[in-house]
């Protein structure tokens, strides 16, 4: 199985409130890269919407694929919207992408410092795995693994829904359409684990906090029912909790 690590990029975002400078920014993206590099083995592509070509801070790192492009203005639609934009191009230019058979999103800024031992279970190349609430309405979209199928097939052809003024985030949208993906009987898991995020929100200065005892307990708890609705069925299991 070809898995890559996607990682999305805003060095200078144009319509999009955010703490710091340019430069702290693209020290964070630095950082996130420097670390996918050095603790797994994976492919990484990383595309940046505002114009800057990481492949000048990284050179002749084969592992490494970097597109920059200058997006349109997507204020309208918001964060979300732009972010799908953005991977649709990398899926039209990458050359990485073309074997590709599990794309893993990664918010490019973010370090999820145990990614291996998040991705380690995630072996079917045919089903996505997320963080999501139970009822597949929201879901943690920094961070989640994907067939080429599930963007192609369920998000890109959707993203014309996203609008932040409406309150419909890129989280809503693959909520949705991961209820679309069952429907069409195709595979979903949960993580076994928290994803432990390293860094701050973008719009604050607050930083992620380790996953404590009732994170583990929550994302255990939502990692069984949905392996039961695996077995038995997720329509069935859906009536039986209304």
């Amino acid at each position: 199985m070809k898995r890559i690590l996607f990682l999305t990029s805003t060095v200078t975002p144009s319509n999009i409130k955010f703490v710091g400078t340019q430069e702290q920014r693209r020290l964070e993206y630095l950082r996130a890269i420097g670390f996918y590099l050095q603790e797994t083995d994976y492919h990484i592509l990383v595309v940046d919407n505002s114009g800057y070509d990481f492949s000048q801070d990284f050179k002749d790192c084969s592992r490494l694929e970097c597109l920059a492009f200058k997006a349109e203005d997507h204020s309208a639609k918001g964060k979300g919207y732009g972010e799908l934009c953005l991977m649709k191009y990398g899926f039209e230019h990458s050359r990485f992408l073309i074997e590709a058979d599990q794309i893993v999103k990664i918010t490019g800024r973010h370090i999820v410092k145990n990614i291996n031992r998040l991705l380690q279970p995630c072996k079917n190349r045919d089903a996505v795995y997320a963080d999501i609430d139970i009822k597949l309405t929201f879901a943690m979209t920094y961070f989640f693994v994907a067939p080429r199928g599930f963007y192609e097939e369920f998000l890109f052809p959707n993203m014309e829904k996203l609008n932040d003024s409406q309150h419909f985030f890129l989280e809503h949208l693959v909520g949705k359409q991961l209820q679309e993906w069952l429907s069409a009987h195709r595979k979903f898991h949960e993580f076994r684990y928290p994803i432990h995020l390293v860094g701050h929100q973008g719009a604050s200065c607050k930083s992620y906090r380790a996953p404590g005892l009732d994170r583990y307990l929550l994302i255990g708890i939502k990692y069984m029912l949905r392996e039961c609705m695996n077995i038995y069925g997720y329509h069935s299991l859906k009536r039986y909790g209304r």
